[in-house]
């Protein structure tokens, strides 16, 4: 036992965590500085549900010597850390949340430095995020290098976490958190601290890892749900600092405006959630922040890093009303509040070109337009061969914010068509465009995405039929192809992509520009996903293959590992995703053919796509990997995926494409043709129950871009999703009519949780399977299908078997998943019954299952009704569709 003073104290506040809890008492066990004799740990339980006690008596029996246990009634955060202070014997102290860490040499770095500078009482560390969310906390900035902070002249570097510091004793004994305080109790207590000491020191090497949960349910990520997160902070915490500021210093000194302001710009940026507030307090709660507002300088508020432009003008607004438009004037091609930089109008991403389609003799371009200024102030304008138009600006709810008091932030997007047809072999037809405001037209800088097919760097130029357009000091040139112009661009590419060892680059440019010269044949890459074939992609893949269509050549996109990978071969080529031949296929293509339209099947390149847009040339057909029945206009939309021709199935499908604006797409487009796969569904009943849940965005792992998959998430099993359909498929009641009635079952996991499969338990009579199953098979086996909002249930149906959706999360699905509820309503149009909870769902399944999976009448004739096609002549007209593109 070491008899001296500890150096450390680590003090733990602790509820609800057993989960989290050993990875973050580990983090400190195994610092190099040596535990045992240097680092007492103390252990607050608040009162915690459950077995979190049991790790901290684990370590208690582990190090008596080290570990202080403490448990109190529930209390809260804030009287669990007065209680460690309380304990707490160490030289310097420091609070550790139970499921975050810190990196293993920490505490040795942070006492060599408070060897160094004796005089300083506070030491402050980066803070990384991790979990949910990966990368820098926004304050990182101030961690360049070991530096002391005065706050009276290094005002832009707050500090407003108390767990990545380490505070001396002596110093902390003083203080107290406020219990009264839900959110933003570590702002008032740390800087009552810093307030008094004048100057802390910031060091570059220690993080603290602050876990941002997958399931969302940590502290700091259900705050706008809670009414106090209006009120408390706001009052309690930055109006007291600014009344200490004023107590201590006579004024509200620089550092504490801007610590307080750079709360608040996170507030400015969040729309109050329906339900939370009422009207009264809405306004009650925007009154508070304007009063805020006006006690901090417009030169903190315009020095806030992550504050976009239109927020930090609504900031102003918000401050000096309707007035503050008097306030803005552009100087040397800066927007400015007074004398203020905002952004500069010509360097920034004012416009963003999306989409260049040059196709038939016209040229079509849509972009968006991102511009702080009030709408009603500004307008922007085309310059075409001389003639200036306005641009007919539109709102889109792809784009749109919204501000705490509502007001929309919204990107405007456009379109424009422009005939190309008459330009004889001498004309260059020249495309710029301006931003008007008071009065005066400023030039706007071009920026492109993928399908803007330039970029504003590069000498590329894009070619398509007879015509070729190119991007020359921010104006777009059009002109007739020439051979002569095509050499010398793409020679000045070569030099530039030279200069920057782009050699990788250069090697696939230049194999696909020699190989098209002497091409014969259309190129068409078609895929499912990256690891099976049992979609739209394969059924279309066989049937093409049966025609011998001579001006076509197909390749079947799949991974080499895959089992499906030989099984392909027999009907036609095969070729290795993200091989080296996959990519040249790629560049060479007319068509991407796929049921899928995630990132890697339009976009072979990545983030280095940049160097090969030009070369992008394919019509991108989507066969849909099922009916669409939810909004997905914020992913399918046209500068998202620019998709050539877009397969649906049922009318209702297809009407909700074509007259949804957000979509973007002209109605040529989109075609009611059907399901390549539903050519060969038929039923073939072997008594099975089928549950096929759809996955949750804010369960998924990070997605492995490259794999084209999910990794396993640590948290999954704590989600009410896993419990729900765990405890279905080992439920006894079911198990036993199953049983009874000679029924199998087979759960199967989405491919977004795929590997998250172990976490389920089997038993006898269901089967569980990843998502990466036959679901053709499971389709015309089954008897019975239990799903939620998946599309799975359009194919079940299609083939008149009765459908159960469970619906338990529906609340939680739609407000963090990647859309929004469509035309589709289950209770009004689906093919069965709508449960909302455990028990109702079980019910419905015995129910099913002492029916003999018997289908009702009303469900019969609402798939009469929905779908449009029952031929099985699909492939034919999707077939003929494409080659009409």
């Amino acid at each position: 036992m070491n008899n001296e003073k500890f150096k450390f104290s680590v003090i733990i506040p602790i509820y609800n965590v057993e989960g989290y809890l050993e990875e973050t008492i580990e983090s400190v066990v195994n610092q190099s500085i040596g535990f045992e004799d240097n680092i007492e740990l103390v252990l607050i339980n608040d009162g915690s549900p459950d077995d979190s006690e049991k790790i901290c008596l684990k370590y208690k029996n582990l190090y008596p010597d080290n570990v202080i246990y403490y448990k109190q009634k529930n209390s809260g955060v804030s009287v669990a850390r007065n209680k460690g202070i309380e304990l707490a014997t160490g030289e310097l102290i420091t609070f550790l949340d139970s499921d975050d860490k810190w990196t293993l040499n920490t505490f040795e770095e942070v006492y060599r430095q408070k060897k160094k500078n004796p005089e300083i009482k506070l030491f402050s560390c980066k803070m990384r995020f991790f979990d949910a969310t990966s990368g820098p906390h926004p304050l990182n900035y101030k961690y360049r290098k070991n530096r002391i902070i005065n706050i009276f002249e290094d005002y832009i570097y707050p500090q407003l976490s108390s767990s990545s510091v380490f505070i001396s004793t002596d110093i902390i004994k003083k203080y107290q958190y406020n219990k009264d305080i839900k959110y933003a109790e570590d702002v008032r207590f740390i800087n009552e601290i810093i307030f008094d000491i004048g100057r802390f020191m910031v060091l570059s090497k220690p993080i603290y890892y602050y876990r941002k949960r997958k399931t969302g349910n940590s502290a700091i990520q259900t705050t706008t749900t809670d009414k106090t997160w209006y009120f408390d902070s706001p009052n309690l915490v930055y109006k007291h600092l600014f009344n200490l500021s004023k107590e201590k210093f006579g004024s509200i000194i620089p550092y504490t405006q801007y610590l307080v302001m750079y709360d608040l710009q996170w507030r400015i940026k969040i729309a109050i959630p329906a339900g939370i507030l009422d009207k009264k307090e809405q306004k009650e709660y925007v009154n508070i922040i304007k009063n805020l507002l006006k006690d901090i300088d417009d030169e903190i508020i315009a020095q806030q890093r992550n504050l976009f432009s239109e927020y930090k003008l609504h900031t102003f607004f918000l401050k000096y009303g309707k007035s503050y438009n008097s306030h803005i004037s552009i100087i040397e091609d800066n927007l400015c509040f007074d004398d203020k930089k905002i952004i500069n109008i010509k360097k920034n991403k004012i416009l963003t070109i999306n989409v260049i389609n040059l196709d038939r003799g016209i040229l079509d371009i849509i972009g968006q337009v991102n511009c702080p200024i009030t709408a009603e102030d500004y307008e922007i304008f085309y310059t075409y061969n001389g003639q200036r138009k306005k641009l007919n600006l539109q709102d889109s709810n792809r784009y749109q914010r919204y501000s705490l008091d509502k007001k929309l932030m919204s990107n405007k997007t456009f379109r424009i068509k422009i005939s190309s047809k008459n330009i004889s072999k001498e004309d260059i037809s020249s495309l710029k465009f301006e931003i008007k405001f008071q009065k005066k037209y400023y030039k706007l800088n071009l920026n492109f995405s993928t399908y803007g097919r330039l970029t504003p760097n590069f000498s590329q130029h894009y070619i398509h039929e007879n015509s070729m357009l190119y991007n020359k000091n921010n104006t777009l040139k059009l002109r007739k192809k020439s051979l002569f112009k095509c050499i010398q661009l793409e020679l000045v590419y070569f030099l530039q992509l030279l200069k920057n060892f782009k050699l990788k680059v250069m090697i696939y440019r230049y194999i696909t520009i020699i190989i098209r010269l002497f091409l014969k044949k259309e190129i068409w890459l078609i895929s499912d996903r990256t690891t099976v074939a049992n979609d739209n992609g394969m059924h279309l893949f066989k049937y093409v293959n049966t025609l011998k269509d001579k001006k076509i050549k197909t390749y079947f996109v799949i991974k080499k590992e895959s089992a499906d990978f030989q099984e392909m071969k027999k009907y036609g080529h095969v070729v290795n995703y993200n091989s080296f031949k996959y990519k040249i296929l790629f560049l060479l293509s007319s068509k991407i053919i796929s049921s899928q339209a995630d990132g890697w099947v339009i976009n072979a390149f990545g983030k280095k796509e940049k160097y090969y847009r030009d070369l992008y040339c394919f019509d991108f057909v989507f066969l849909q990997h099922g009916i669409t029945r939810n909004d997905q206009t914020s992913w399918l939309n046209v500068i998202n995926k620019n998709i050539k021709l877009l397969v649906t199935t049922a009318k209702d499908e297809y009407e909700s494409f074509i007259h949804n604006p957000s979509y973007g797409y002209d109605k040529n487009i989109i075609k009611l043709i059907g399901f390549p796969r539903y050519d060969n569904l038929k039923n073939d009943c072997k008594k099975i129950i089928a549950i096929m849940p759809t996955w949750r965005q804010f369960l998924g792992g990070k997605v492995n871009e490259k794999e084209g998959i999910r990794d396993y998430n640590e948290e999954f099993k704590q989600s009410d999703y896993f419990n729900f359909y765990n405890n279905l498929i080992n439920d006894k009641e079911i198990l036993e009519v199953m049983k009874e009635k000679d029924y199998k079952g087979i759960f199967v996991i989405h491919p977004s949780h795929v590997n998250n499969a172990i976490d389920f338990q089997s038993n006898d009579l269901f089967e569980i399977v990843d998502g990466y199953a036959d679901y053709q098979k499971i389709f015309k086996e089954a008897n019975l299908l239990l799903t939620d909002y998946s599309s799975v249930s359009f194919d079940f149906a299609y083939l008149y078997k009765p459908v159960i959706y469970a619906e338990f999360d529906k609340k939680e699905f739609y407000e963090n998943h990647i859309f929004q509820e469509g035309y589709f309503k289950t209770e009004k149009h689906g093919f069965g019954p709508v449960t909302t909870n455990y028990e109702d769902t079980k019910r419905k399944i015995i129910t099913y299952l002492e029916n003999n999976c018997k289908l009702e009448k009303k469900y019969k004739d609402r798939i009469d009704k929905f779908y449009t096609f029952h031929d099985q002549k699909n492939c034919k007209r999707v077939y003929d569709s494409i080659k009409k593109i």
